[in-house]
């Protein structure tokens, strides 16, 4: 949403910051910017790396960018602001003119109004960011913004995920996942973009919303929201939503894995979306039918759930016949000779090359291939490549030899590399370096191995955003006698002998030995090593060892080792072996993440293979080996470095000689290769056996259990999330469940039926404390809950409050009943927008000592304590039965022993009203009668009871309510005992008498009653009838009990107060646009990011809000409603009563959706949904009057029951086309 007030100011503070600075600073030009509390400004071209993460800052604008041709690395680092309103983590704009070219990558941005903010800017990119949590946007592209795009990036839980707006036409957005926010991608006034290769999924409005944007190309993206596509401004403007499949099998397979690319998948979370429904019959990958999403728009090929044959291999074409639709070369080539990359075979997809894209989207040659070929900083090469694309190129070999080969390469990202393949046998990985951009190249040099005669040369691209201009192959080294063993692939990945320039550093070492890790050869980068930044990142003399040389070797608390160390780079180190044997491997390592490993070769032949155990810190090491066989004499190992987050202290090679290794003859590369190349050493710290479940620490009650300290043994096994990939990154970056670090490091991104399971040891059988810190935020979503299991039996259920935030918090504690022993604990998440930081189990409060065992014939769940826990007592009691029990007359103890109350206050409050007004109960006496009232899903109070024999019972309550489908359950110790429903009654103060059958067993037990829904009030229960010889003794277990909790959203408003006026007085009318002050998320909800603002009369003050305020008629209401959107009131009502709310209202437009997909369409059974505190209320039927500005009042009314003070009052908006004018209170 691009409100006017919020655009203006976000630009204004960010030009007067710029002349400021201009006039008082120079200008941020070093390559390193470390965040020191003051706001980034960048104001000249060049590559700039965050080297900190930036946390709750409250500046307007935290990194502006205010130059053409900027790469801006966050290093991975993030960028956390407080969610002010109208600030922006990274804002991009021209000083006094449009600018292009910058590079926004490796960036997390969190808690702002704009994640990122795009003004006009064109022919720029963002890739590689998580966007999360931004209260307006992720990003936005504003304003002639042309040509922009967002690839590879995570955006989730914003109000908006992307939006482009306000002619930011051609955008580009690819293989990103947009997921979990109130509206995924927002198109306004912007045609032609590219939307391709997204999981767009479970955003809470739509996916895709297009208003006036057309002549896009949208397909082959993973749709599954509750509403895929929304359009606005009719007539909708027509787009493509497919494209017609090609020949070629899984050259590539479709978003859904089917062998060719067409639509989309149209899902819905409920599962009964186009694509879920209808029928693929003959397992090509698409749905039979084409899907009409409106007149103009229409998916020829919508994706199918794809299970037909996957491939085997992929092809690999080798021919070079000249012939229709086959393989030809595009370019003669003769070796030596430099061939450019955009230079590859004829052939097309599948044949000569892959390309995750069919269109070529750089379009500075071979334009009718789809190839990327681009042309920038006048370089003309292959780029925007994705993991998995390849291209071939035919070559001419004189003559058989080793020749040197130089890859002409860039990228802005670190562990990047290319496969080199000769007539699909693959010869060499090479390491692309990060050269800081994409137009900022270097060389890298290998050696390849060729014989005589033609081949194909496949080049195979692993990690997205890297760059290929060209590659030469050098004079050979012939060696013509040389052959290769045909049961023997040596793929070199380190030079054979030292390259030049390169010396052993302290060296060579001996072995058997020990070899520091920070003593590699001296050469410098791509000689000796290959690290992914250009300096020693430890940097100060007094931490930084060779702080000339790139790697990261620090000395810290005297020791010296490898640190910083990022996927992909490597060292090397000249050795000196005493003789060709068995030794074994010994590596000094620590990590504070799971799954790393250290890769060792030798002269580019496989050594060994070990995993880093995760040490929880970079300052703790474990030792860990594995066997390894070596040639005598003098040879190259290399370490290459597989995952971030690792430091390595030393490692060494012990053991002696043994006669069973074999020297193979590989052409100019002599190798040393034994039966076992590889052997993966897993250390029991966090050994996870295969298909198994073990602890990732060791949890002994009492404990209390980090949420991201969750079991070992993977997805379905230790945990389920529902996206395989860890969103939050924190920690754990191999597992699937999304660790967050805002804050505290917490399990985040959560969503509905998300699990995570724990290991504990319980000494002993009985009661334990346990209490959860947890939060969550968009009251709207309704209760969010985690559901605590042992062993698949569910022992409790904590409601998490709405703290207002994903940073904020409160301790929930619940009493559970646990059996000694080990028990694997299973926590199931209700509900998304939560979060879970710790739980911590105490000690028991009760001990349980069993004393027989439960009859087969009957299901016991625990919800009580079997007997009264300690410091509970009855009051006024023991109650005898049968009998009759005031339910105001509930046991003491307090909360969460003898009862539940979700606020800490006898709601009565004054001497007069309250009853026992110390408890937190809301119990009051009104008109003579004491009864519960106030009562809240989820509460309840326990009883004692004396019951004079073991009989078949009558159950009777006294109860009321102003609403339907509450009920009141019974249990006895725990024990099902019955339910009743509460009948409507209208009001608080009529009551009904409803019964129902229930067992008892003879003498003292505790009674629970559990409330189901909100507004029930309670009179008394009563127990009737006597015994009976069919009666059955319940036998009850072990117990625990559900607590629920509800806060107050902390977020800030100011009100509009409304006073209702009490007895005779005229009604107090609520006009629609008196909604409270306070930025979007908390005071309102607009999906339209464009207010429309007509003549508004003294009401102009509200215009920068974003809610669509129009006047007609001397009429001001909110129009231009989309389904969802929502406003907030504050009321203050002096008497308490039954009030008539009537609201007056219209809706317009056709009856009827052809388009099921298209719920633009869709101006049936348009509603208004009531809110008052936590209360929802039946919806309002908005009728259809057939035009705009005809309103009415008629059937628009019901009745509430308002309690004395303050209240907050929702309305939400379900369903388009319709207006809103005023509510209406007054008292019946």
């Amino acid at each position: 949403m691009i409100r006017s007030r919020n655009t203006k100011g976000i630009v204004a503070g960010a030009l007067l910051l710029v002349a400021i600075l201009a006039l008082a600073a120079s200008p941020v030009t070093a390559t390193d910017l470390t965040y020191s509390g003051q706001k980034i400004v960048i104001t000249q071209p060049g590559t700039y790396v965050l080297k900190n993460d930036i946390s709750n800052s409250d500046h307007l604008i935290c990194v502006e960018i205010a130059a053409s041709n900027v790469v801006f690395d966050g290093g991975g680092h993030l960028i956390d602001g407080v969610k002010k309103e109208g600030s922006a983590g990274i804002y991009v704009h021209g000083p006094s003119a449009a600018i292009s070219g910058v590079t926004i990558k490796n960036v997390r941005v969190k808690d702002w109004y704009y994640g990122i903010y795009i003004h006009e800017t064109s022919s720029s990119v963002i890739e590689g960011a998580t966007l999360s949590g931004n209260s307006f946007t992720g990003v936005v592209f504003f304003k002639n913004a042309v040509g922009n795009r967002i690839m590879g990036s995570t955006i989730t839980g914003n109000q908006y995920g992307v939006i482009f707006s306000d002619g930011a036409s051609g955008g580009i957005v690819t293989n990103n996942e947009i997921k979990g926010n109130e509206l995924g991608l927002y198109l306004y006034l912007s045609d032609g973009a590219t939307i391709s290769g997204n999981q767009i999924s479970q955003n809470l409005n739509t996916g895709i919303h297009l208003r006036v944007s057309g002549n896009g190309k949208i397909y082959n993206n993973h749709l599954n929201n509750n509403f895929n596509v929304k359009f606005g401004g009719e007539p909708f403007k027509a787009n493509s939503w497919s494209v017609t499949p090609g020949t070629s099998l899984w050259s590539p397979a479709n978003i859904m894995g089917g062998p060719r690319v067409g639509g989309n998948f149209w899902g819905r979370p409920s599962g009964d979306g186009f694509s879920q429904t209808e029928a693929d019959s003959n397992d090509d990958g698409f749905i039979d039918s084409s899907l009409m999403i409106d007149d103009n728009n229409v998916d020829n090929y919508p994706l199918a759930l794809y299970s037909g044959p996957t491939p085997s291999t992929t092809p690999t074409v080798t021919t070079t016949t000249a012939a229709p639709n086959q393989q030809t070369p595009y370019q003669s080539v003769t070796v030596p000779a430099r061939i450019e990359a955009e230079n590859y075979d004829n052939g097309g997809e599948g044949v000569a090359y892959h390309d995750v894209e069919p269109a070529n989207l750089g379009i500075a040659g071979r334009v009718n291939e789809g190839v990327d070929v681009e042309t920038a900083g006048g370089v003309t090469n292959v780029a925007y490549i994705r993991t998995g694309e390849w291209i071939e190129y035919t070559i001419n070999v004189p003559a058989a030899g080793t020749y040197p080969t130089t890859f002409r390469v860039s990228s802005p990202n670190s562990g990047r590399t290319m496969g080199i393949s000769v007539d699909g046998t693959p010869v060499a990985t090479i390491p692309v370096p990060n050269t800081g951009s994409f137009t900022t190249y270097t060389n890298v040099v290998f050696p390849v191995a060729l014989q005589s005669g033609t081949h194909t040369l496949k080049v195979t691209f692993q990690g997205d955003g890297q760059n290929f201009d060209w590659f030469e192959f050098g004079s050979a080294q012939i060696s013509p006698t040389a052959t290769t063993p045909a049961t023997t692939t040596v793929i070199p990945t380190a030079s054979v002998t030292q390259q030049a320039g390169q010396t052993p550093y302290n060296g060579p070492h001996t072995l058997p030995g020990t070899i520091q890790a920070e003593d590699f050869d001296n050469g410098g980068q791509n000689v000796a090593y290959w690290d992914s930044t250009v300096e020693n990142k430890a940097k100060t003399a007094d931490t930084a060892y060779r702080p000339s040389e790139y790697v990261d070797a620090e000395t810290l608390d005297g020791v010296s080792n490898l640190a910083w160390v990022t996927n992909g780079e490597w060292t090397e180190y000249t050795v000196e072996v005493a003789a060709s044997g068995a030794y074994t491997a010994n590596f000094r390592v620590g990590s504070w993440a799971n799954g790393r490993q250290v890769v060792l070769s030798v002269d580019g032949a496989p050594g060994c293979t070990i995993t880093v155990p995760n040490t929880g810190s970079y300052t703790a090491y474990q030792t860990v080996s594995a066997p390894l066989s070596l040639p005598g004499g003098t040879h190259v190992i290399r370490l290459t470095f597989k995952g971030d987050g690792m430091n390595v202290d030393w490692f060494s090679v012990t053991g002696g000689p043994s006669p069973t290794s074999t020297t193979i003859a590989t052409g100019s590369v002599t190798a040393t290769v034994t039966q076992s190349t590889t052997t993966t050493v897993n250390p029991t710290v966090t050994t996870t056996p295969a298909g198994g479940q073990s602890p990732y620490r060791t949890h002994s009650v009492p404990v209390k259990i980090q949420a991201e300290d969750f079991d070992n043994g993977g997805e379905g096994v230790a945990y389920h999330d529902t996206t395989p990939e860890n969103l939050g990154k924190a920690s754990r970056l191999d597992q699937g469940v999304d660790l967050d670090p805002g804050g505290v490091v917490h399990i985040g991104y959560v969503q509905t039926g998300e699990w995570v399971e724990y290991t504990v040891n319980v000494p002993s059988g009985g009661t334990y404390p346990t209490s959860f810190r947890v939060g969550s935020w968009y009251p709207e979503l309704g209760t969010r809950s985690i559901e605590f299991s042992v062993g698949g039996v569910p022992k409790g259920t904590v409601i998490v409050p709405i703290t207002g935030s994903d940073t904020s918090y409160q301790v929930v504690t619940i009493p559970l009943a646990l059996d000694a022993g080990t028990q694997s604990i299973r926590l199931t998440f209700k509900g998304a927008r939560q979060n879970l930081d710790w739980f911590e189990i105490q000690s028991a409060t009760t001990t349980i000592v069993p004393t027989g065992s439960t009859p087969a014939t009957t299901t016991v769940i625990p919800t009580a304590s079997v007997t009264q826990q300690a410091g509970q007592t009855p009051y006024n009691g023991p109650h005898t039965l049968p009998g009759t029990i005031q339910a105001e007359d509930f046991d003491n103890g307090g909360q969460n022993v003898a009862y539940w109350d979700s606020t800490v206050e006898n709601k009565a409050k004054t001497a007069d009203t309250a009853y026992r007004p110390s408890e937190y109960v809301d119990a009051e006496t009104l008109d003579g009668v004491s009864n519960l009232a106030w009562v809240t899903n989820g509460e309840w109070t326990e009883y004692t009871v004396e019951v004079a024999a073991s009989g078949a019972y009558t159950a009777n309550f006294r109860v009321g309510s102003w609403a339907n489908g509450r009920q009141v359950v019974l249990s006895v110790d725990g024990a099902p005992g019955c339910t009743i429903t509460v009948p409507n009654t209208g009001s608080y103060t009529a009551y009904q008498t409803v019964s129902a059958p229930l067992s008892l067993p003879g003498g003292m037990h505790v009674i629970r009653l559990t409330f189901k829904g909100d507004g029930i009030n309670v009179d008394w229960f009563s127990v009737t009838g006597g015994p009976s010889p069919t009666s059955t003794t319940i036998a009850t277990g072990t117990t625990s009990h559900t607590t629920t909790a509800t806060v107050t959203a902390t977020a800030t408003t100011t009100a509009t107060t409304v006073t209702t006026t009490p007895d005779s007085a005229p009604p107090v009318r609520i006009e629609a646009e008196m909604f409270d002050e306070g930025q979007s998320g908390v005071a309102y909800r607009d999906y339209n990011p464009v207010n429309n603002v007509v003549n508004l009369g003294n009401w102009k003050n509200r215009d920068p809000t974003g809610v669509d305020l129009y006047s007609a008629g001397g009429v001001v209401y909110i129009g231009s409603i989309e389904s969802f959107e929502w406003l907030h009131y504050t009321l203050t009502v002096p008497q308490e009563g039954d009030y008539t709310v009537s609201l007056r209202a219209c809706s317009w437009g056709t009856s009827t959706n052809p388009y099921p997909e298209n719920p633009s369409y869709d101006y049936q059974n348009r509603k208004i949904q009531l809110r008052v505190g936590t209360q929802t209320y039946p919806d309002y039927i908005v009728p259809n009057t057939g035009n705009s500005a005809l309103f009415q009042t008629d059937s628009l009314s019901q009745k509430v029951h308002l309690t004395a003070g303050t209240h907050q009052i929702g309305i939400m908006f379900l369903g388009q086309n319709q207006n809103f004018d005023w509510m209406e209170f007054s008292l019946t």
